[in-house]
């Protein structure tokens, strides 16, 4: 792991955060995340992405640091999670709804600063890490639909969902 990291620094001083744009990055990446992944404190939770839904996320998940392993098993399609933790005016409100308001709206819904984010291209696997505290989190994929440049988004086909963490 030492070569992959060292790797890694290496082009990120020269390429700085472009260096998430390139196919060499990504693998770097991976690989470290990974190896958190399989052995760093924290709960591990792994799930898969397929065409427009995710299996194996589960309902609830204890509060404190989580390991988000997503396997993207779709042939073509890209897919990503989003997760942010509902603050209280959200808490009543139907998901649907949550994720197609406005971004200044969701601003008011959503606490981004609480949740995970992870990028898989077809048939590979990407990782995310999160400090979850007590409460709902919404997921969702926000790629359209097809990789158009202007499809809905995955969640509008059912790529949603909740989990609460005590």
């Amino acid at each position: 792991l030492a070569a992959q990291l060292t790797e890694f620094r290496d082009i990120y001083k020269k390429k700085g955060d472009k260096i998430f744009e390139t196919e060499k990055g990504f693998a770097l990446l991976t690989t470290l995340d990974a190896f958190v992944f399989d052995n760093c404190p924290g709960t591990p939770v792994a799930f898969t992405a397929l065409d427009y839904e995710y299996q194996g996320i589960p309902s609830t998940l204890g509060a404190g640091l989580a390991k988000f392993k997503m396997t993207n098993t779709a042939p073509a399609e890209e897919h990503e999670i989003g997760m942010a933790k509902l603050k209280p005016a959200a808490l009543d409100m139907d998901p649907e709804d949550i994720l197609s308001a406005s971004e200044k709206k969701q601003a008011e819904l959503l606490d981004f600063d609480s949740g995970g984010f992870a990028f898989p291209p077809p048939g590979s696997v990407g990782y995310g890490i999160g400090q979850l505290e007590p409460g709902t989190y919404i997921y969702a994929c926000f790629l359209p639909v097809g990789g158009k440049k202007n499809g809905a988004p995955h969640y509008t086909e059912g790529m949603f969902g909740t989990f609460t963490v005590t």
